[in-house]
């Protein structure tokens, strides 16, 4: 299978914690542990014990002020104090890590659920929602373009 993206930025994720919480801790459950993908190592082979470097992505933690989340070159003995990195959070989340076709059903599966909730909920694939407006009324209306052509409906919110 092609690489695919793995990480999911750090709004997405407060975007999940708050909108879809049932999706957030879907995705916080299936990300591995920190450990197996924070940093990687240049060497000369696979084998070698003394890598010639390792890059350390900070991603054990959330955001944190005056820091940006670019991997950076590091001394893996250089451990940053827990203390320090909570009083300078600008998130409550971390960065999700979580391949691109996992994190695909597991949103796949809430619309499904979300539509099984509801009276006439549906997906429609292939679909572009060109327009959302509200009515003098309350009602939601979604003008869309799809393979059956265009169609207006109200979503049920």
């Amino acid at each position: 299978r092609h690489p695919q993206a793995h990480f999911i930025n750090t709004r997405t994720m407060e975007i999940l914690r708050t909108d879809l919480p049932d999706v957030y801790k879907r995705v916080v459950e299936s990300t591995p542990p920190v450990s197996e993908y924070q940093n990687f190592c240049f060497g000369y082979n696979l084998v070698d014990p003394n890598p010639l470097a390792t890059v350390v992505h900070p991603v054990g933690y959330p955001l944190q002020a005056e820091h940006d989340s670019n991997g950076t070159l590091s001394d893996l003995t250089k451990v940053p104090d827990p203390k320090l990195l909570r009083q300078n959070e600008l998130s409550p989340c971390r960065v999700g890590h979580l391949a691109q076709h996992k994190f695909a059903r597991i949103l796949y599966h809430h619309a499904l659920e979300e539509c099984s909730r509801r009276s006439h909920g549906r997906l429609e694939f292939g679909t572009h929602v060109r327009s959302v407006d509200t009515t003098e009324d309350g009602k939601v209306l979604v003008a869309s373009t799809g393979s059956n052509g265009n169609k207006t409906l109200f979503a049920d919110v």
